[in-house]
């Protein structure tokens, strides 16, 4: 595990207490901080299920099917439509052998 262990104050609240948009957010961060902690400690990054790649040969594009994985600090990396993108215009590695690409996703 990284050592950069967050700091998780889980907020309070009170009978009465005016809660503000500031409070609500607090407590989404403390959740979403805690839900990171436990996939990064608990769980191994990559992908979960699904990121399907297909493409055909020759083709100047690929389709990433919808999936679900997680970045290395625990993150989720959802993606929940099928989207289509081009592979660079390379025709060999330089030694007339075939190219190797590796399709990457990072958390925005």
């Amino acid at each position: 595990m990284s050592n950069n262990f967050p700091v998780l104050e889980r907020p309070a609240f009170f009978d009465g207490q005016r809660l503000t948009a500031a409070d609500l957010t607090t407590v989404q961060t403390f959740h979403r901080e805690l839900r990171w902690l436990h996939n990064r400690s608990l769980h191994n990054w990559g992908i979960a299920f699904g990121y399907a790649v297909t493409g055909v040969r020759k083709a100047r594009t690929v389709q990433i099917q919808p999936g679900y994985a997680l970045d290395c600090q625990g993150r989720e990396l959802i993606l929940t439509e099928a989207m289509t993108l081009a592979i660079p215009a390379v025709a060999d590695n330089g030694a007339g052998g075939p190219m190797t690409y590796f399709l990457t996703v990072a958390y925005a």
